[in-house]
């Protein structure tokens, strides 16, 4: 089963959320999605940081970390794949990894 969190600013009150859930289902069989939260104030990448901290280490190894705070869709925006004890953190280049992971030794992938 494949594991999938996710952490953003998008709330709750609209369809953004169900639109990035389903666009998953339709390419990954077998998902167990998590909501750490959704309810991160916009652009807080600090209070981000600080709830995924508090949690990541207790998902398995294989785990997948979506992050969408202060994520720019555009196509021209760079994006990182971030490598941690086995676990994968893919979000927007922005400076919120090195928050989420201080001095952690990490491997790094950016499209």
């Amino acid at each position: 089963m494949n594991v999938i969190t996710l952490t953003s600013d998008l709330g709750t009150k609209d369809y953004y959320l169900a639109a990035l859930k389903a666009a998953a289902f339709r390419s990954i069989s077998n998902i167990h999605w998590v909501d750490i939260s959704h309810h991160i104030a916009p652009f807080d990448m600090a209070k981000a940081a600080f709830v995924l901290k508090n949690v990541w280490r207790e998902f398995p190894e294989g785990a997948i970390h979506i992050i969408s705070v202060d994520s720019d869709w555009r196509a021209e925006t760079p994006y990182a794949v971030v490598v941690v004890n086995g676990q994968y953190f893919i979000g927007s280049d922005n400076g919120f990894f090195s928050i989420l992971l201080d001095d952690q030794p990490a491997d790094t992938m950016k499209t």
